[in-house]
C-alpha cells in the first residue's frame, strides 16, 4: 500500500496516521478487532480516574486513591507490561459488566471516559468496515479510489467484515455481554505475540512485506540507501499472508 492509499484511508477514520497503520496491521494479523480497540484507548485521554492532589487535599485519601488507581492498571495489564494490551482488557471487562458508576469506582475508572470509548470503538469499526465493504464488492472502486476492488470472476469475501459487525453490535448493546462472548471477540491471550508484533509494527517509522534474497533475511546496506531505508528502524515482515484488497506490500 502506498502512502497515499493509507492517506485516503486515514481521511475516513477519525484516529491519528500511526492509529490507522495500527489498525491496518491489525487486519492483515487477522486480530482486527483488538487493533480496533487499542487504537481508539490510545487515541483519547487516559480511562483510569487519576486522583489530584489540589482537589484531594486529605494526603490519607489521596494515597489511597492512588494505590487503588496503580493496582487497577496492574490488575488489567496482568504482568504484560503494556498499555495497549492493559486497555484492551479493561475494554472486554467494561462490556461483560453491568457499566455503572459502582463498577467503574471499583476499577479506579471514569465511566465517562469509558463511555466515550465505547462509542469511538463502535465508530471506527462501523467506519472501517464501510470502506472495507466498498473495497470488495465486485466491479466497485468505493470511496478510497484506489483500493482495487475484486472482479465478478474472482469474488472476494473480507473476513474482517464479519468480525467488526460483531464489534460493532457488542459496543452498541446496552446490556451486559456474555464474558464468552467477549473472550471470543478480543481475548486472545494465546496469541500475545501477535498482539505485540502489531503494536511494534504500527509503531516502526517503516516496514516490508516479503522475503529478503539474504541469509540474514534483511537487505542490506546498499539495499536500503537504495530503497532510501533507515536500516536500524526498518522492520521486516515475513510470513504474512497478502490480505486482499488492502495489502500489506509496500507501506
Amino acid at each position: 500500500m502506498s502512502l497515499q492509499e493509507l492517506g485516503r484511508l486515514a481521511v475516513h477514520l477519525p484516529v491519528d496516521l500511526p492509529l490507522v497503520k495500527l489498525i491496518l496491521v491489525g487486519r492483515a494479523c487477522g486480530c482486527v478487532n483488538e487493533a480496533v480497540v487499542m487504537a481508539a484507548s490510545l487515541s483519547m485521554e487516559d480511562v483510569f480516574s487519576m486522583p489530584h492532589v489540589v482537589i484531594m487535599r486529605n494526603q490519607a485519601d489521596f494515597v489511597t486513591e492512588l494505590t487503588m488507581n496503580f493496582a487497577s492498571r496492574l490488575r488489567f495489564d496482568g504482568g504484560r507490561y503494556s498499555e495497549p494490551l492493559m486497555y484492551l482488557s479493561c475494554y472486554g471487562a467494561f462490556l461483560a459488566s453491568n457499566r455503572s458508576q459502582n463498577w467503574a469506582r471499583r476499577n479506579s475508572v471514569s465511566l465517562s471516559r469509558m463511555n466515550q470509548l465505547n462509542a469511538l470503538v463502535a465508530n471506527l469499526a462501523s467506519k472501517l468496515r464501510s470502506v472495507l465493504a466498498a473495497a470488495a464488492a465486485p466491479g466497485t472502486r468505493g470511496d478510497t479510489g484506489e483500493f482495487a476492488a475484486s472482479s465478478p470472476a474472482m469474488p472476494y469475501s473480507d473476513p474482517a467484515l464479519a468480525s467488526l459487525e460483531r464489534l460493532q453490535m457488542l459496543a452498541r448493546s446496552r446490556g451486559m455481554v456474555r464474558m464468552d462472548e467477549v473472550n471470543d471477540m478480543l481475548v486472545r491471550a494465546h496469541e500475545e505475540d501477535v498482539l505485540r508484533f502489531v503494536i511494534a509494527a504500527a509503531c516502526a517509522p517503516t516496514f516490508l512485506h516479503g522475503t529478503a534474497k539474504r541469509a540474514s533475511n534483511f537487505p542490506s546496506e546498499e539495499e536500503c540507501e537504495k530503497l532510501r531505508l533507515a536500516l536500524n528502524r526498518t522492520v521486516l515482515m515475513t510470513g504474512i499472508p497478502r490480505v486482499r484488497p488492502l495489502t500489506l506490500s509496500s507501506f
